[in-house]
C-alpha cells in the first residue's frame, strides 16, 4: 500500500525562508568587508594624511618648532598598519594639548582639520608682561648678595622660561619673596597682577613718574611695594583704594617733601592718612 505525504505551506515557507536569509547574510558580509576595505583604504592612503600645516596668530613662538613638534608627533603607526598622520585618525584635542604642555608661551591654541589633508592651527601667544626674580637679602649698601633665580612673567602671572636679571627699567621687574620660581606654573594670581596695572597707570597718571619695580612676599600678602624710576620707594596696602592712596601721597609731594623728593629714601602709605617717609 503507497502513502503520499505533502509538506505543508507552512514548512515550505520556512525552507524558503531560511535560504533567502543564508544569501542577505552573504550580503552583509560582502558589504562588510567592502566598507572595511575602503575604510582602511582611505585610512592608509597617501593622499589622505595630513601634508600641510598653516598658522596664524604667531608673534614670538617658533613655527619650526611647532612644525617639528607636530611632525614628531604624528610620525608611525598605529599597529603597524594605520599612519598617525593620517587626516581621519589625528585626535586634534590631543594635539592641542600636547603643543601648549611643550610650548610654554601658548596660552590657547585651536586646530581645524581641512580635508584632504591638512590642518590650520591657530594659536594666541603668552606674551611677557614683566620679569619675576626671588628676592634675596640685601647689603648695607641695597646690593643683593647674589644672583638671583629670574623667569619671565605674563600678564596672567604665569611663569614662562628662565631670564636673565634685568639691571635697567625697560621692562618692569617683580621680586617675589616666599614663592618658588618654577616654570610653567601660576607665580601670582591675575587679581594681583590686575593690581599692580592698576597701581601703575594710577601713580604715572597723578605723578608723571614710572613703576619699575614692584616687591611682593606671600608672607605678608595684603601689602606691596614699588620702586619708581626717580629711585624711592613706596609702600601701599592691597586693601586701600588706589586713588586714595595717590591723593596722600601727591599732598606729601606738595606738603612735605618739597624739592626733596630725589633724596627720598620711601614713603609708607600703608594706612590711610598717615603717612611714613624717611630721606635717605
Amino acid at each position: 500500500m503507497s502513502r503520499v505525504i505533502f509538506t505543508s505551506r507552512h514548512e515550505k515557507s520556512h525552507a524558503g525562508f531560511s535560504l533567502k536569509k543564508y544569501f542577505i547574510s552573504i550580503g552583509i558580509g560582502l558589504l562588510t568587508v567592502g566598507i572595511a576595505g575602503g575604510a582602511v583604504y582611505a585610512l592608509v592612503h597617501p593622499s589622505l594624511r595630513v601634508g600641510e600645516v598653516s598658522f596664524s596668530g604667531l608673534k614670538v613662538l617658533s613655527e619650526e618648532t611647532l612644525r617639528e613638534d607636530i611632525a614628531s608627533y604624528l610620525s608611525g603607526f598605529y599597529l603597524y598598519i594605520f599612519p598617525k598622520n593620517s587626516i581621519f585618525l589625528i585626535n586634534t584635542n590631543s594635539l592641542t594639548s600636547m603643543l601648549i604642555s611643550q610650548n610654554l608661551r601658548v596660552k590657547e591654541l585651536s586646530i581645524e582639520k581641512k580635508f584632504p589633508r591638512s590642518l590650520a592651527i591657530s594659536v594666541k601667544e603668552r606674551l611677557v608682561w614683566g620679569i619675576a626674580c626671588e628676592y634675596l637679602p640685601e647689603d648695607s649698601q641695597g646690593i643683593e648678595k647674589k644672583n638671583p633665580l629670574c623667569v619671565y612673567l605674563d600678564e596672567d602671572g604665569f611663569a614662562l622660561e628662565s631670564s636673565p636679571q634685568s639691571t635697567g627699567g625697560l621692562i618692569r621687574k617683580i621680586r617675589l619673596e616666599g614663592i618658588a620660581l618654577n616654570s610653567g606654573s601660576q607665580l601670582i594670581s591675575q587679581d594681583l597682577v590686575s593690581k599692580m596695572k592698576l597701581l601703575e597707570q594710577k601713580f604715572t597718571d597723578g605723578t608723571g613718574s614710572r613703576i619699575v619695580e614692584f616687591i611682593y612676599s606671600s608672607v605678608v600678602p595684603r601689602e606691596i611695594s614699588a620702586r619708581v624710576d626717580e629711585g624711592y620707594l613706596l609702600m601701599f596696602s592691597l586693601e586701600e583704594d588706589f586713588d586714595t592712596s595717590i591723593r596722600v601721597l601727591m599732598a606729601v609731594f606738595r606738603e612735605e617733601t618739597g624739592e626733596k623728593k630725589s633724596k627720598l629714601e620711601h614713603i609708607d602709605l600703608r594706612f590711610g592718612n598717615k603717612v611714613f617717609y624717611k630721606f635717605k
